[in-house]
């Protein structure tokens, strides 16, 4: 808010710095704490009350007016954070920095991150199965670059378009379904690109600083955050658009979560030639991991195929269905893990049963970079790293090339393991570290003391009680305590001997005799006072060290949850096969397209068992066309998506629904079935039919 000329001096010292931290971060809502709340002010409060549903209060801050605020528990703020961010907001968290009592008048705030679409981790809010992509477009010349990271998972990618336009890159961003799109101005001004896909996907369109995507800029980024002297030992090209395009990510990330995530991979750039290329149209129109009547999981390509039983698997396997190999000896080698474990029943369970405790690993490293890892978070880990030898010697009785090869990826975390068991209490965790007690007992041997010390208050003064009345020789001193005066010793005047310990200072007379104290009582009532102080204390500084230990094991948990993820998504294609009857199909470098009761993985599965009649396709070089007529309802559609599947799920490494199938390799699939006009961009049914077919003749 802005205050009028002569209206600074009169708002109150709070107020004036959030006020100040506003103007910092004008497009966000503010969320400004002030003890167990989070206080909204202003325009803020007006817009997050509607979005909340909060009630609308005022509160004193100087002026004639008193300013609109609402506020929410700081317990709770993870879920009106998120539906704020799922509104399309950002999200500035001012945190208090000191504690009251700390020092004299205002305490210390500031803002420790900002939230945004493309950059919250708030766990309730984001589906687990797949990836949620913070998007980045750069230009230099007439090359343009992509990239996208997953801060979730630490997944980072990058595209490269040479010789293009920006509307080129369009199919690509559609694919990467992001939540957030940046952009520098320039690009902006020069197309509307970029604001119809924001705008068609309802995805956050940020204008981000210009120089943050220059090569420079992005070059000083990329060396910083890996640790490097070179962009070669990122095995990145020198390339400006590139460079650019990384950059500017990596600088909007620091600038919004303001500390060093650890956990992003070494950015990985895209070839075409690793991959079979599936534009959005077609994702669309097969319908590879949602339907184009609802958008759900349900009914898709990856409802048939995802078995999988953690959530680094769900992810992995999404990927496999949208980016399908482009070689013979990567297909083959996947199809022989799944081939092994698609007979092997009891050892395909076995790896199941083992995979399934596992939790998601990728999320867990997040919060360890994050610094937000929670005591009940370390035990799922430890938990799940007590399954990778469980999973290991099951892989160990497999023998085909993908398992051989995923062996040596292979981390033993026993040290680790050990570590958290001894740190980490196994039951009864609180939910947040201010509670304490999440600290095992026997970890650190002062902390027991100052536990027991609390814990046993009061026997030790009913240890001191007795004491005293053996030194004073009256059995009716008692010793009690409140919490103007704190611990006393009280003797009657009934009772009261002629002569007291020396050490004894009167506190307090009452009506029917004295309190004293000693310096014994005074020590104990320190040590008793202090002792849940002192020992939450040291919980926090144990706690602090173990999560520093973590963060030296990012790169490995990393690896394993890759690991994980590769077993787990075989795992899933062998259960398949096996339920389904698919058959391993041949694929070779010929342009041989030859199926033999080939059905339609999704529709069998939504028909009752044995509806489905089975269809053959035969095409090679003299036959490469196939022309399909008859009446509407006849099964065209279907059949054309049929074909497109199992080739699909062939460059996957999955076998496939058939009794036997020849495909040769391929670089591309296109299907064009059905369309329906689109409004935001101004197209028409039929604009949008000859667009498409234009894109099938031109690629």
């Amino acid at each position: 808010m802005a205050t009028k000329k002569g209206e600074k001096n009169a708002i109150s010292p709070m107020m004036a710095h959030r006020n100040e931290l506003k103007e910092k971060y004008p497009d966000t809502i503010l969320l400004y704490r002030l003890g167990d709340f989070y206080e909204m002010f202003f325009e803020d409060a007006i817009k997050a009350s509607r979005i909340l549903d909060l009630t609308l209060t005022g509160r004193d801050c100087g002026l004639e007016e008193r300013a609109p605020m609402c506020g929410v528990p700081y317990h709770a703020v993870d879920s009106y954070i998120a539906r704020l961010v799922a509104a399309g907001e950002k999200v500035a968290i001012c945190e208090q920095l000191t504690a009251p009592g700390d020092q004299k008048g205002l305490l210390q705030r500031d803002v420790i991150r900002v939230i945004t679409p493309g950059t919250n981790t708030i766990e309730d809010m984001l589906d687990g199965s797949v990836n949620h992509y913070l998007v980045a477009v750069a230009k230099f010349k007439n090359d343009y670059a992509v990239s996208a990271l997953d801060i979730v998972t630490g997944e980072f990618i990058v595209k490269y378009f040479p010789d293009t336009t920006l509307s080129g890159c369009e199919d690509y961003l559609l694919g990467c379904a992001p939540s957030e799109i940046i952009a520098p101005m320039d690009i902006c001004v020069e197309s509307r690109s970029l604001l119809s896909v924001s705008t068609e996907r309802l995805v956050k369109f940020t204008t981000y600083y210009d120089y943050s995507f220059d090569y420079d800029n992005g070059k000083s980024a990329l060396l910083k955050q890996y640790s490097v002297f070179g962009l070669e030992a990122l095995g990145l090209e020198d390339n400006k658009a590139v460079i650019g395009a990384l950059g500017g990510l990596l600088d909007y990330v620091k600038s919004t979560q303001k500390r060093f995530l650890s956990h992003l991979s070494v950015p990985k750039l895209i070839s075409s030639a690793d991959e079979m290329y599936i534009d959005y149209n077609t994702r669309r129109n097969l319908e590879l991991t949602e339907t184009l009547s609802d958008g759900k999981k349900n009914g898709s390509l990856l409802w048939v195929l995802d078995r999988t039983k953690t959530g680094m698997g769900a992810r992995m396997l999404h990927q496999w269905v949208l980016h399908p190999l482009h070689s013979v000896s990567e297909i083959e080698k996947r199809q022989s893990g799944v081939a092994e474990l698609a007979k092997g029943s009891l050892t395909r369970s076995a790896l199941g049963q083992a995979l399934e405790p596992v939790r998601d690993l990728e999320r867990l490293v997040t919060k360890i970079s994050y610094g937000s890892i929670m005591p009940r978070d370390c035990n799922n880990l430890k938990d799940s790293l007590k399954q990778l030898p469980i999973i290991k010697k099951v892989l160990d009785k497999l023998h085909a090339e993908y398992f051989t090869e995923l062996s040596a990826d292979y981390y033993d975390f026993s040290e680790l393991v050990a570590l958290l068991e001894r740190t980490i209490a196994p039951v009864n965790l609180p939910a947040t570290l201010k509670d304490g007690g999440y600290i095992a007992v026997g970890c650190n041997a002062e902390l027991d003391r100052l536990r027991s010390l609390g814990a046993d208050s009061a026997k030790l003064i009913s240890d001191f009680q007795e004491r005293q009345r053996e030194l004073t020789g009256v059995p009716s001193l008692k010793v009690g305590n409140n919490r103007v005066f704190g611990y006393y010793i009280e003797i009657t005047n009934a009772k009261r001997p002629e002569v007291l310990p020396s050490d004894y200072v009167r506190r307090q007379t009452i009506a029917n005799g004295e309190r004293y104290v000693n310096s014994e009582l005074l020590n104990l009532e320190r040590e008793i006072f202090s002792a849940t102080e002192n020992a939450l204390q040291l919980e926090s500084e144990i706690y602090a060290e173990l999560v520093k230990t973590l963060n030296e094991y990012v790169s490995r948990l990393k690896s394993i949850a890759a690991f994980i993820a590769k077993a787990d998504c075989i795992y899933s294609l062998s259960l398949v096969a096996a339920e389904n009857k698919y058959v391993r199909p041949k694929v070779t470098q010929g342009g041989m397209l030859n199926i033999i009761d080939g059905r339609h993985p999704v529709v069998e599965k939504l028909l009752k068992r044995n509806e489905f009649v089975p269809n053959d396709t035969a095409l090679d070089k003299n036959n490469p066309v196939a022309i399909l007529t008859g009446p509407n309802m006849a099964g065209k559609s279907t059949y054309i998506r049929q074909v497109a599947l199992i080739t699909l799920m062939a460059h996957i490494g999955s076998f496939v629904p058939a009794t036997k199938a020849e495909i040769g390799l391929c670089d591309r699939i296109f299907t064009r079935v059905g369309a329906s006009d689109n409004l935001i961009r101004g197209q028409s049914t039929f604009m949008v039919e000859m667009l498409e077919v234009a894109n099938i003749l031109n690629n």
